[in-house]
Order: C-alpha cells, then sequence, then structure tokens
C-alpha cells in the first residue's frame, strides 16, 4: 500500500504520548495533531479525518461532550475513535460510549496495531453498507492486509 493514504487526528495532550504516536504513526499515515479538546473537534470538522485518537487525561466532562458531538455531526458521526485511557482508570466502556476502542496509556505497538486494523475492519463495514462508497482495492482494505500480516510477524 502507498503510504499516508490514512488520515489519522490525534487529540493529545501529553508530550510524551504525542511524540510516541507520531513516531510509530506518521510514515504511514497522514497526522493532524492539536493538544485540547476545542481544536481537536475544529479540526475533525473541518478536515474529516479517517480515525480520530483521543487521550482520555482531558476533563471527562469536555472528554464526553467532544465524543457526543463528533457521534452527533453528520460530517464526523462515522469516524472512528480510539480512546487512550490513563493506567489508572477502569476501562467501563459504558463511560466511554463513544469510543470504537479503548487503549490503557501503558498500550504496546501491538495493541495499537490491533486497535487500527479493528477500527478499519468497521469502516470496511460501513462502506459495504454504501456500495457507491466501496470498492475492493482501497486504501482501507490494502491496510487493514498490513496490518493483519504484521500482526501475523509477532505471533511467531
Amino acid at each position: 500500500m502507498p503510504k499516508r493514504e490514512i488520515s489519522l487526528l490525534l487529540i493529545v495532550q501529553d508530550s510524551n504520548l504525542q511524540e510516541r504516536l507520531e513516531n510509530a504513526l506518521e510514515g504511514r499515515y497522514r497526522l493532524k495533531t492539536v493538544t485540547n479538546l476545542e481544536n481537536g473537534l475544529a479540526m475533525a470538522f473541518s478536515s474529516v479525518p479517517d480515525i480520530i485518537i483521543i487521550q482520555s487525561d482531558m476533563p471527562k466532562e469536555r472528554l464526553m461532550t467532544t465524543g457526543k458531538a463528533i457521534r452527533e455531526n453528520q460530517l464526523t458521526s462515522h469516524i472512528p475513535i480510539i480512546l487512550i485511557l490513563d493506567d489508572n482508570l477502569i476501562r467501563d466502556q459504558s463511560n466511554f460510549y463513544f469510543a470504537d476502542v479503548i487503549l490503557v496509556f501503558s498500550f504496546s505497538k501491538k495493541e495499537m496495531i490491533t486497535a487500527l486494523r479493528n477500527v478499519i475492519a468497521k469502516k470496511i463495514q460501513l462502506m459495504k453498507r454504501y456500495p457507491i462508497f466501496y470498492n475492493s482495492d482501497n486504501a482501507f482494505t490494502r491496510e487493514q492486509t498490513f496490518l493483519s500480516n504484521y500482526l501475523e510477524q509477532f505471533l511467531k
């Protein structure tokens, strides 16, 4: 797959996590990074990324409001969201209903790749529902194949 076909919006306040994500993802994806929820929401509406990654160490009420705004907007409601929780938080998905995948802050590279593969699979399922948007050779199916093969290498 040609690199950088899929766009990711990173809403990350912690500079160490931001650097970690950028190092892991920047060669493969088009990244846009913001450090607060307000700018992240504005960027989501203006650029409509393919996937959004949000760090949870921001105020819970604002985090929930942002997730709800993304889910209720026609432009962004289809975008998969990966939420990164602090290690000390309980992984209760009912509190973060807007997230498609939840990772813990200390996630491994394998966990990140699995999360990306899972949200890309959801994106492909959604595209298949609307055949006008789907063909079997698209950036998401190529990326899903790449990530699946990459994960197989971890298992060997």
